[in-house]
């Protein structure tokens, strides 16, 4: 939930390769009264990022510069999917998923890297000496599970878990068995099983 006047918001943005499952290539930029003042009274300069000059030209349902058709006609559909499982459904199940996820996680023996939780991704903070590398190369060759790793100077030391987008509950629970396997194979030593029960046993309450 992103209520943009609640929170007092001017601008927000957002990209179609996260949330929205498309691939990349659309923005969307959303703004208040306040922010098209300022934008009325700026006098940069701008050309392809002339947000004025593309909301004139969607008024006359057009795009200022060629659009990417195909990254729109996918988010019609996905659009469509949103719309048919409803925000609530939708919200809930990104939380349940993350529930699970992180639940798994810590009685797996490892640490949830953030204090604020995000139902779109968990970062897993790795022990010592564990390479956090590993984990997501064997993730991928072994199980063909895609997890993502740590950014900068994390690197070394974080993966991250996504439950973003169109997970079912059956995804949540290859990820945590293939990430069963893998652990001891870089040093990890887990109860077989204790992560799977985890995760069910969040699902089992929801």
């Amino acid at each position: 939930r992103l209520p943009m006047d609640d929170w007092d918001f001017d601008v927000l943005v957002a990209g179609s390769q996260k949330a929205f499952g498309v691939p990349p290539g659309l923005g969307f930029v959303a703004g208040n009264e306040r922010a098209w003042e300022v934008y009325e009274a700026s006098d940069s300069p701008g050309f392809y990022f002339d947000l004025g000059r593309e909301r004139d030209r969607q008024r006359g349902d057009q795009t200022a510069f060629t659009p990417a058709i195909q990254q729109v006609r996918a988010l019609d559909v996905v659009l469509k999917m949103m719309q048919e499982e409803g925000r609530d459904t939708l919200i809930g199940r990104h939380s349940i998923n993350a529930q699970a996820t992180r639940e798994a996680v810590r009685t797996l023996g490892l640490e949830v890297l953030s204090e604020r939780h995000s139902n779109a991704v968990t970062a897993v903070d790795t022990p010592e000496n564990v390479p956090a590398p590993e984990v997501v190369d064997l993730m991928r060759e072994k199980h063909g599970i895609t997890i993502a790793g740590g950014q900068r100077h994390l690197g070394p030391r974080v993966f991250r878990l996504g439950h973003i987008g169109f997970f079912e509950r059956s995804d949540i629970i290859n990820m945590i068995s293939a990430l069963e396997l893998v652990l001891p194979e870089v040093g990890v030593s887990v109860d077989e099983g204790t992560g799977l029960e985890a995760a069910q046993s969040v699902y089992a309450d929801a």
